[in-house]
């Protein structure tokens, strides 16, 4: 018997080690890839399957959907999913189909729910029943939270208690200026009835190592929350401290925020501030030296300002962020400093007008910055001025940093002189943007 050519043999695939797959598997990134590389093996498959189904997006078909992943014959798919963004289902958080679907999933680290609405009114004691069991699950680390603008019913405070293993909080409201109800108002009778009557464990403290709340009315909530409720977050667990708020001459936001930073600021490390003032309100007080004085430990300080009022853009910056820059206790700990200050709806026809108009604050923030006798540990300035054409102001460094190289910026690292004799790394530019 001869012996076939040996040209004619097709030459096996060398075969890897489970671990270097699972190795390789870690950095890669894309559900394309994943895709491809589950058809290359068994072992391929057994590695990069997780990753296929780790994060899934669940939109306004979910409730006639029969084919989802989460209801799929196979429920040895449901262990990989870590990762779910529920988006413009409005009643969401009172869905019993979506809440009995999101309970199926041991290994849930991350929600996040985009355009909810309302729907408290409709709760009944099986759905609260199902949200309370989804908040306390052990695998959840992060949540948010984002209520459409067109549907203002908010988030009920008194579901935090039940987020014991939560790390990460993100609650984001409209932006009204003033709250239009409180956690006992009607709207959430039902829901509080509801977990009055729930047999389930006392909740515990949250050891939060993130918050970020964005709406005025909803932080002035929170913050009439906490001080009724002071044993629901554990002492000296928040690192992370995101604020996004309207502000006022009325004073509720300042005070409401004030309140936030005295209760959590002693262990806060990075602290971000976005201020918005509309064009009919001006004037509003800025934080005080007692709202400041627990931020003994951050290292990291962003502060957006934005603004519709072009004549007091100037004066609000002056009056508002360097007045925090001045009033602030521990300027010594301070490592990295991003200012962004935005005018919304500028006309471009004017903005060379606006730009020398601007001088003053150039000179105020480098007096600030540039002081030998305050900010000793400063490693990084970023000062960003950018008109823009639509209310988006948040900011965070990742975004200035794509700014860099921009086209059209215009450079202004030599309006600080002072702030470039530290010899830090430095970045300032005026952005024109998208007008």
């Amino acid at each position: 018997m001869s012996l076939p050519n040996a040209g004619s043999i097709a030459p096996q695939a060398p075969t890897l080690p489970l671990e270097i797959v699972e190795e390789i598997a870690t950095h890669a990134s894309g559900k394309d890839t994943f895709k491809a590389a589950s058809t290359v093996s068994r072992a391929w498959l057994s590695a990069f399957r997780p990753k296929l189904f780790a994060h899934i997006v669940l939109g306004k078909r979910f409730v006639a959907a029969t084919a989802s992943p989460i209801f799929a014959d196979d429920k040895r798919l449901l262990p990989f999913i870590t990762s779910v963004k529920v988006q413009g289902i409005l009643t969401a958080l009172v869905n019993e189909k979506l809440l009995v679907a999101l309970n199926m999933l041991p290994k849930l680290e991350s929600l996040e729910l985009s355009g909810v609405g309302f729907g408290w009114d409709q709760t009944t004691p099986q759905s609260t029943e199902l949200l309370v069991q989804l908040l306390q699950k052990e695998s959840l680390q992060m949540l948010s939270v984002e209520f459409a603008a067109d549907h203002y019913s908010g988030f009920p405070l008194a579901l935090i208690p039940f987020c014991r293993r939560v790390r990460t909080l993100n609650l984001e409201d409209t932006r009204l200026l003033l709250p239009l109800f409180s956690e006992t108002h009607s709207l959430f009778s039902s829901l509080t009835r509801n977990l009055e009557n729930l047999e389930c464990s006392e909740p515990s403290p949250v050891a939060l190592r993130t918050l970020k709340l964005s709406g005025t009315g909803l932080i002035s909530r929170f913050a009439h929350f906490h001080s009724q409720y002071q044993g629901w977050l554990s002492p000296n667990s928040l690192e992370r401290l995101e604020l996004d708020y309207a502000d006022s001459r009325t004073g509720t936001p300042s005070r409401a925020v004030g309140e936030l930073l005295r209760a959590f600021g002693t262990s806060v490390k990075m602290l971000s501030i976005t201020v918005y003032r509309p064009e009919d309100l001006r004037g509003g007080p800025p934080l005080n030296t007692v709202d400041l004085e627990k931020l003994h430990q951050v290292h990291t300080l962003e502060l957006t300002l934005s603004s519709e009022a072009d004549d007091d853009f100037a004066i609000f910056v002056h009056t508002w962020a360097c007045h925090v820059l001045e009033t602030l206790s521990a300027k010594d700990s301070i490592t990295k400093i991003a200012i962004t200050c935005q005018i919304i709806n500028y006309p471009t026809a004017i903005l060379d007008y606006f730009t020398p108009s601007l001088d003053p604050v150039y000179s105020a923030l480098d007096l600030v910055l540039g002081s030998q006798a305050g900010f000793e540990s400063l490693k990084e300035c970023t000062i960003v001025f950018k008109p823009c054409g639509r209310v988006a102001v948040r900011m965070i460094s990742t975004e200035v940093q794509a700014n860099q190289g921009h086209t059209d910026e215009e450079p202004l690292e030599d309006k600080f002189p002072c702030i470039q004799e530290r010899k830090i790394n430095f970045y300032a530019a005026f952005i024109p943007g998208n007008l």
